[in-house]
């Protein structure tokens, strides 16, 4: 398997969102996308799915060296020989690590400001990177706007996998008001206060995504046509896992292939 392949079936296997949504980008640059994506997808895998601290720490700097590499020498994992084909930017890599790498050691945010600063450094800077290589001459501001989106759609689709490994991104002031404390999250049962909290993030994320439609120039619509089907599968299944009394501490929940299919088909 080459390189690239293995960054196809990381992230953008058949029946996947990204899978629908990178088939709006044209055939020479969906590839560096496909691998950026794959390469974020490697981190927060460590991050979600690691038992023991030290290890994931370990294996984050592991694939700092990797990005070292990128640059000077050659890659052992096959994502980072794909970014090291793709020529993609090191140092823009190295910022992404260190904004997921926070994951690790800040488990709590006072506001939603704080949190939203962790999520530009993260999201955001994945983002603002494929929007560079796609060269698409966009402000980082709308592109952040739209980082929330998938960011805050993302960590309530998978919040049951975040609780366990005990980083919350609700902020804790929108915790106290509505009366959810780590410990509830961790008890695995959607409560009444639990869903009202949901309900309160999924308003945020309409809010980010309406603001960041209306800023963006007409001109631009096209070229961000990926971004824009990946919020609106996001801003679905937002809806979908509303339908459902938000269970996503007790199931997982996602959209069927077919309506992410359509819901890519349509959007821009």
């Amino acid at each position: 398997m080459t390189p690239i392949n293995y960054c196809y079936e990381k992230i953008a296997a058949g029946g996947s969102p990204f899978y629908y949504c990178v088939k709006k980008i044209s055939t020479l640059e969906r590839d560096a996308v496909v691998a950026i994506a794959a390469f974020y997808e490697e981190l927060t895998d460590i991050i979600l799915k690691g038992s023991d601290l030290q290890v994931s720490i370990n294996q984050i700097n592991w694939w700092r060296s990797e990005i070292v590499k990128i640059a000077t020498g050659s890659p052992d994992h096959p994502v980072a020989r794909a970014l090291q084909e793709k020529q993609i930017n090191p140092q823009s890599l190295l910022n992404i690590l260190n904004g997921l790498e926070e994951t690790l050691n800040v488990t709590r945010f006072d506001t939603f400001e704080t949190a939203v600063i962790h999520i530009m450094r993260t999201a955001g800077a994945r983002e603002v990177l494929i929007a560079d290589v796609l060269n698409v001459d966009i402000s980082k501001e709308i592109l952040y706007q739209f980082a929330i989106v998938l960011d805050l759609a993302n960590y309530i689709q998978y919040l049951r996998q975040y609780v366990r490994r005990d980083f919350i991104l609700f902020p804790q002031d929108e915790m106290n008001q509505f009366q959810v404390t780590a410990e509830s999250l961790r008890e695995y049962k959607t409560t009444p206060a639990i869903v009202n909290l949901l309900n309160y993030q999924l308003e945020k994320v309409e809010r980010a995504y309406q603001k960041a439609r209306n800023e963006l120039p007409p001109s631009m619509s096209n070229r961000l046509s990926y971004l824009l089907a990946r919020c609106d599968i996001a801003e679905k299944t937002l809806h979908e896992l509303q339908r459902s009394g938000f269970t996503v501490l007790e199931n997982f929940i996602q959209l069927t292939p077919l309506r992410m299919w359509w819901i890519a088909y349509r959007s821009g």
